[in-house]
Parts: C-alpha cells; sequence; structure tokens
C-alpha cells in the first residue's frame, strides 16, 4: 500500500520542482534586465518650466537691422512693447517702433549728380499687434553647472505704418511674421533673438506696389 502511494506522490513532487523552476526563471536578473512586463513599458521624464508664463507679462525693448534694402536706403529700428502670456504656449503682444532711415552711397550719388532724389518710399514709425505661439520648450548646457532654457515662438499680426516719400506722408496697414528664440534668465526676464518680415503696400510716384522687408532682431524682455 505504502509502495502504491508512493508511485502516486512521485511525479506530483517532480511537476511541482519543475514549475517552480521555471517560476524563478522568469524572476532572473542576471545581466541586469527587467522582466518583460517592466521593460515594455514607456518611462517618462516630465520636468516643470525653469519660468512659468501662464499669466505673466513680458515689458520689452529692442533693436533690429532691416536686411532687405533696395540699394539706396538703411533703416535700423527701435522698438518698445509689452507680451501677455495667456498660457505657456500662447501670449498676445504689442509694440511700437521708430525708425532711423539713411540713404546709401548709390542714393547720394544719384542726388549729387541729378540733383533729385530717389523715387523710395520709407517707413518711419510703426505699432504692430501680434499673437505669438511657443512651439517647443527646451535646454542647452554650456559646461557641467550652466544651463539654458529657452522657446522657438512664432508669430503674425497686423500693423501700421507711418511711410514717406519725396511728395506725401501716408498711414498704410500691413501684416507681419514673427520667429525666434527666448532665451529665459530666470527670475528676471529673457533675451530674444529672431526674424519679422512686414508686408505693406507702398505708394510711389508711378505705381502702387506690396514691399516685403526682412528685419533681425534682438531683444530684452522683463517678466513680472
Amino acid at each position: 500500500m505504502k509502495l502504491l502511494i508512493l508511485s502516486f506522490l512521485l511525479p506530483l513532487q517532480v511537476f511541482a520542482a519543475t514549475n517552480l523552476e521555471s517560476e524563478l526563471e522568469k524572476l532572473d536578473m542576471a545581466k541586469g534586465q527587467a522582466p518583460q512586463s517592466i521593460s515594455d513599458e514607456k518611462l517618462y521624464s516630465v520636468q516643470d518650466r525653469a519660468m512659468p508664463l501662464k499669466g505673466r507679462t513680458e515689458l520689452t525693448i529692442g533693436a533690429g537691422h532691416q536686411l532687405t534694402v533696395d540699394g539706396f536706403l538703411e533703416t535700423n529700428q527701435v522698438s518698445v512693447g509689452a507680451q501677455y502670456h495667456i498660457n505657456e504656449k500662447w501670449s498676445v503682444a504689442g509694440s511700437y517702433s521708430n525708425l532711423y532711415n539713411k540713404f546709401t552711397n548709390a542714393a547720394d550719388e544719384i542726388n549729387q549728380k541729378q540733383r533729385m532724389l530717389p523715387d523710395v518710399v520709407y517707413t518711419t514709425e510703426r505699432t504692430e499687434l501680434r499673437a505669438e505661439y511657443n512651439l517647443f520648450y527646451g535646454k542647452f548646457r554650456v559646461s557641467r553647472e550652466q544651463v539654458y532654457y529657452f522657446d522657438q515662438y512664432v508669430g503674425l499680426g497686423m500693423t501700421q505704418n507711418t511711410t514717406e516719400n519725396n511728395v506725401e506722408t501716408q498711414k498704410v496697414d500691413g501684416y507681419v511674421a514673427d520667429a525666434g528664440l527666448a532665451l529665459w534668465v530666470p527670475p528676471y526676464g529673457a533675451a530674444r533673438l529672431g526674424f519679422k518680415n512686414y508686408t505693406q503696400p507702398e505708394k510711389k510716384q508711378n505705381k502702387t506696389a506690396s514691399s516685403n522687408a526682412t528685419q533681425f532682431y534682438v531683444a530684452y524682455s522683463y517678466v513680472f
């Protein structure tokens, strides 16, 4: 009878030992590998902004240089503005600018030889209103201790411009496209650099046409 019971229990013990060994192999952490159920999980790293933007306002002062010229004018711009951040992505901005125009050597030569100035239109003042959107937020490291945080942004808006030529002064409406980087300097503000393209009509003595002026600018803003 005992022999019969042993012959029945022995296969069960062998099966239990085999099953236990299989389970232990599944939990084996050899070679630094995580179990399959863990290694399939996606891991995310979330970092808060170095400078929160939602509900905050920037006061900005900046300067720009016009890159596209018609050969007769050299134009620089000084601006003051404000920008309100609706959230971390969207903001609205407005600014007022004075433009300083200087005739180039080519224009001076025409004036000296022909006793007349070229038929050019130049802007003396500009007011603009833009909507801005932060494309992405990132950082770069310049040393083991120094890290800078930035936003890449784009914007679109409308402008009102005071223009002059040899005959008259007038107000014209136009458009502006903006793209640049905001380099954050917590907790005070940001250094901004980017490009703007201004589109507006120009009324010369002979015709009216649309003009495009691309400008490179730098600015510093105080955030509160």
